[in-house]
């Protein structure tokens, strides 16, 4: 907890999107419309437009437009269709390479303790737990493999 020598234990969830999709009755591109009209981190969405609403009218709807239209944002759409975009085509950078080096332990401490409050006995036992196994396989682990 930030301001506190204290955490809480958070299980990680794993949803797996056909399935979600197929339990919402919806495509993957009307779940981002969903996303859209009710509104993310970056955006309010639209006003008076919650989950199962969105569900309703995005399940009438055969384009971005006709949903915007019925949650009475048509105004939105250059920003609707930009929000698609990238969603739907997210812009990828295949030329980058990530190298498997040796592990600043003093630079994740600072950026994970210092700036966002994580415990540090915690985050050196993780650190501690990867240099070792990667002396002993001699690569990098898998982040699933981390405890």
């Amino acid at each position: 907890m930030p301001g506190r020598n204290d955490y809480v234990e958070i299980e990680p969830e794993f949803i797996e999107l056909q399935s979600a999709l197929d339990t919402l009755g919806v495509s993957r591109q009307q779940l981002v419309w969903m996303g859209i009209l009710i509104g993310t981190d970056f955006d309010e969405g639209v006003k008076g437009i919650g989950p199962k609403k969105a569900l309703k009218i995005v399940r009438e709807c055969k384009t971005l437009r006709e949903a915007a239209e019925k949650a009475g944002a048509a105004d939105e759409m250059p920003l609707f269709e930009a929000v698609e975009h990238f969603f739907l085509s997210p812009p990828v950078d295949k030329a980058v390479k990530v190298p498997a080096e040796k592990m600043d332990k003093e630079k994740i401490m600072k950026f994970l303790c210092n700036k966002h409050d994580f415990s540090e006995e915690r985050v050196a036992r993780t650190c501690a737990a990867a240099e070792k196994s990667m002396r002993e396989t001699g690569a990098q682990t898998r982040l699933g493999s981390w405890q």
